[in-house]
């Protein structure tokens, strides 16, 4: 849909329009001669995967692939039991960058959603007639219940979104976890593959895996 009116451009965390359940809205891939490839749209969701550049026209001008959208990780958390506390907090908290979580008064189990970083987008190379591959999009993990005490901190890694690069195949997304990769985890997505020129037709990158 290289005029973008036949593919959604939002999405939302709300009960009836429920985010991606792996990478988000890809960008769109180059759509004339020489044009990036494009990423994803901020309002796409996290983890899409980047568009493929176009066919080059030049002998001298490489083009570049969209790169991907970072992850992201939300932490739900209630308290587990409101009369033994004087203070306490019910709610969520949307990361996304890598940080530290502390876990508030009274809260001993949380609920943990990830989604890994969105792999790049294929370049071209000089006076190729094919397309970059796009990027494959990152997983999507929840883990439910995990155990955590009040007042300690926890470790949050979001994925960054996989780079693209003149000529070349696009990046990789970052994994995305919270504590550690063992505890919950979504691997990022794959880059795509530069324009294939005369062995082929690249390949688009692959979708990430969920680890929980």
């Amino acid at each position: 849909f290289a005029n973008g009116t036949h593919e959604p451009t939002t999405w939302s965390n709300n009960a009836s329009h429920m985010p991606p359940l792996g990478g988000g809205i890809g960008g769109y891939g180059g759509n004339t001669a020489g044009q990036n490839g494009f990423s994803p749209v901020s309002t796409g969701g996290p983890g899409g995967g980047g568009g493929g550049a176009a066919e080059s026209p030049s002998t001298t001008t490489c083009s570049i692939g969209g790169g991907g959208a970072d992850g992201q990780v939300i932490i739900t958390y209630t308290p587990s039991s409101a009369a033994t506390v004087t203070s306490y907090t019910t709610g969520s908290v949307v990361y996304a960058n890598s940080a530290t979580w502390t876990a508030p008064t009274g809260v001993t189990a949380v609920n943990v959603e990830v989604w890994g970083g969105g792999g790049a987008g294929g370049g071209n190379t000089q006076a190729s007639a094919d397309s970059g591959g796009g990027g494959g999009g990152g997983a999507y993990s929840k883990k439910t219940n995990i155990s955590v005490t009040p007042g300690n901190g926890y470790t949050v890694v979001v994925g960054a979104a996989g780079a693209s690069a003149a000529g070349g195949d696009g990046g990789v997304g970052g994994d995305s976890y919270f504590i550690d990769a063992s505890t919950v985890m979504a691997k990022g997505g794959g880059g795509g593959g530069r324009d294939g020129g005369c062995a082929g037709r690249p390949a688009g990158g692959d979708a990430g895996l969920a680890s929980s």
